[in-house]
């Protein structure tokens, strides 16, 4: 039966399920079987097979308790968000009843509600409850994710656009703690400082990061954009040409630099032939479309820049391209156009740097949409 489930994924995976199937009828106590089962039916988002068998396993043996972690993991997947959280907080109330009867070094109770936390955070945030969602992580003890713990904490408090909690929290994480995720933290306050503004210590934060990883193509290119926010564009094409000579097979090394080149209107012609070498390489990446589209704007090309701006948006709306949309159709004369392009920017992320230029420039006033959660939030908030 494993056998048959391991080659499903073959042109005779409907035979090959219907075969394990029969062997689980008559043999219900399979456990690993039917767990590979329910398993290949998610990976084939056959989500309410899935749910159902996980169901009948219930049925069998109701003191199988990580059941009801797995079925919130499939409900979830399934985007079935409040059936996730009502098998999480069923699966919660039974890691804590263990924990309280046992002492966490004798079981796995301590790790399992950790499990199911991380989960249940995702949950909340993909529902919109960004508070939830914090509230959710700071219920984890275990001290081995406390790193972890406090970067998706002050990733929610980003989208809640609580950048003073985000900062606290990112500022905690130390590098004996988790290099990679000190890393991280690092990176997030980079961004974090360049959406306030604040160069310089968004640089000190990534020439930290670098003495970790010298070669990291993200951090280097991070390094650019950052000169190139602050005003020194001729430092930023610097550092992105060394990048091309360092990585001559990644198409983010051509996009890169002649993204920059075409956003600060110089070298167009090379820069087109730098966008068109990283579309070859990457023909459905949203950000090489979008920087194909912004280098034809530049160049005059309307109708080419039009495009491929709406392809790429049609993939990933973003602000920074529903700013771009809105220049093109600003010069072909669509003002109203233009103008719903920005709005909905606006309500993707406010916050855009190349959306608030924009809308300064062609004179928009956006529509204030307040998010429900976001309301009750404020920066006073007690960090968690």
């Amino acid at each position: 039966a494993m056998r048959l489930l391991q080659l499903s994924e073959g042109p005779r995976n409907f035979q090959a399920l219907h075969l394990v199937s029969q062997f689980i009828e008559d043999n219900p106590s399979q456990r690993a079987v039917r767990l590979f089962y329910a398993h290949v039916l998610t990976r084939d988002k056959k989500f309410d097979l899935a749910l159902k068998e996980l169901a009948k396993m219930n049925e069998y043996n109701p003191e199988d308790f990580d059941l009801i972690y797995y079925r919130a993991q499939v409900e979830y997947q399934a985007g079935n968000l409040q059936e996730a959280a009502e098998f999480l907080e069923q699966y919660l109330s039974v890691q804590k009843q263990r924990r309280e009867s046992v002492p966490d070094n004798r079981t796995t109770a301590q790790a399992s509600a950790t499990d199911a936390y991380f989960l249940m955070a995702k949950v909340y945030e993909e529902l919109g409850e960004y508070q939830k969602a914090i509230e959710q992580l700071a219920q984890i003890d275990e001290p081995q994710v406390r790193s972890d713990v406090l970067t998706e904490q002050a990733s929610l408090y980003i989208k809640l656009k609580s950048y003073t909690q985000a900062h606290a929290l990112l500022e905690q994480i130390q590098p004996d703690d988790d290099e990679d995720v000190y890393v991280r933290a690092l990176l997030m306050n980079a961004t974090l400082s360049r959406e306030r503004g604040e160069y310089e210590q968004g640089l000190e934060y990534l020439e930290r990061a670098l003495k970790y990883y010298p070669d990291n193509l993200y951090i280097r290119y991070s390094q650019a954009m950052m000169f190139e926010h602050k005003g020194e564009v001729e430092r930023a094409v610097e550092i992105l040409e060394q990048i091309l000579l360092d990585y001559p097979h990644e198409s983010e090394s051509y996009n890169g630099l002649g993204y920059v080149l075409a956003d600060n209107n110089l070298r167009l012609d090379e820069a087109v032939v730098l966008i068109e070498r990283a579309l070859a390489m990457s023909p459905d990446s949203v950000h090489i479309q979008d920087s194909y589209g912004w280098v034809n704007f530049r160049l005059g090309n309307l109708a080419l820049a039009r495009q491929y701006l709406k392809m790429a948006w049609a993939k990933e709306p973003l602000a920074e391209l529903a700013a771009h949309l809105a220049d093109v159709y600003f010069k072909l004369g669509d003002v109203e156009q233009a103008f719903e392009y920005l709005q909905k920017g606006y309500d993707l992320d406010s916050d855009d740097r190349a959306l608030q230029v924009t809308m300064e420039r062609l004179g928009y006033e956006p529509i204030e949409v307040m998010e429900p959660e976001a309301a009750d939030q404020s920066e006073s908030k007690e960090v968690n």
